[in-house]
């Protein structure tokens, strides 16, 4: 019997280690086939990123296509557009992008846009997005729609989850 369990593991690792195989084998594909995935980056003022990571973490997780950017006052605009560029650093050229910035026409949308110029059709900025915006971006990978309809569909779930009460 200690025999059968034995080779019941030994069996079992093996399956897991080829498993362990066969996914790294298709990231390596995945990055060097241009295969792209879809990403968001939050990027705001002050503590404004991180506070959007600690509410998803607190209420659904948060995505690893999920990236997060502050602007602190220690930052000019050239030490925060290096920030935002580091993280872009480790995306794939064909990757599609949606910053999510607090204030439209903020720095950190200003430092957005001007990525969305170079990658015209790829990146896409929107702003002043609620948490009910946020929630469904953080479940990406699941998404069949494209960018740009992500960007959209977060816009309007963010008119739509707006309310008063008493009504």
């Amino acid at each position: 019997m200690l025999f059968c369990i034995k080779v019941s593991v030994f069996r079992l690792t093996k399956k897991l280690n080829d498993s362990r195989q066969v996914l790294l084998k298709v990231s390596k594909l995945r990055k060097g086939m241009g295969v792209y995935m879809k990403r968001v980056v939050v990027m705001g003022h002050g503590g404004y990123a991180e506070g959007v990571k600690q509410n998803l973490e607190m209420i659904v997780g948060v995505s690893e296509s999920m990236y997060f950017v502050d602007l602190t006052k220690e930052d000019d605009l050239a030490a925060f557009k290096t920030k935002v560029e580091d993280v872009l650093k480790g995306f794939n050229d064909e990757d599609e992008v949606l910053f999510v910035c607090d204030l439209l026409g903020a720095s950190p949308f200003r430092v957005a846009a001007e990525f969305c110029v170079s990658k015209s059709g790829k990146y896409y900025t929107v702003a002043g997005l609620n948490t009910m915006a946020l929630i469904e971006l953080s479940m990406i990978e699941d998404s069949e729609l494209s960018i740009e309809e992500l960007a959209n569909r977060a816009v309007e779930t963010t008119k739509t989850a707006v309310a008063k009460f008493p009504e």
